[in-house]
């Protein structure tokens, strides 16, 4: 069985070199406050892709309105036959078709921040004809459970409801 190989500074370098930039965050405008936040896993719902070809992402909202979230998630960029892992960034977003799964109710920002170093932090396979994003947030979740940032019961619920159609 052969090991499994990682990308480089998590996809980051090869992306540059394909003419990619790092995608642009409003983390500068909207940053993240004490108070609690709910964390989700969020699943697009695009009903021509099966289940399992469907984006996954992290994501919780740094304002009331809701259009601006924190979001965890790996990228396939448009130049690139790779993925990337730009660390946490704040967009704003509609989350519109998708399923927005709770993970954690009424996160700390200490805990954010912890969910921010994984992401900052994991590592992102070489594309091998199986590897996905699926695959990585499942990984990153093993990591957010095993820093009791999350429980097993609650992931497990979680990735049940993102896999339904």
């Amino acid at each position: 069985m052969a090991s499994v190989q990682y990308e480089e500074n998590f996809g980051r370098t090869k992306a540059e070199k394909d003419g990619n930039e790092k995608p642009s965050s409003l983390d500068h405008i909207y940053k993240d406050t004490e108070g609690p936040k709910d964390i989700y896993l969020v699943a697009q719902q695009v009903s021509r892709l099966p289940p399992d070809q469907r984006h996954w992402l992290i994501a919780y909202p740094m304002h009331e309105s809701k259009n601006y979230n924190r979001i965890i998630q790996l990228t396939q960029e448009k130049r690139s036959k790779h993925y990337t892992n730009w660390g946490p960034l704040t967009k704003a977003t509609s989350l519109h078709d998708t399923k927005m799964i709770p993970l954690v109710l009424k996160s700390t920002l200490a805990e954010r921040k912890k969910w921010d170093a994984i992401a900052h932090g994991h590592p992102v396979q070489v594309v091998d004809g199986v590897f996905n994003c699926q695959i990585w947030i499942r990984q990153l979740l093993d990591v957010a459970v095993s820093r009791g940032l999350v429980s097993r019961a609650a992931v497990d619920a979680a990735i049940g409801q993102a896999e339904r159609p």
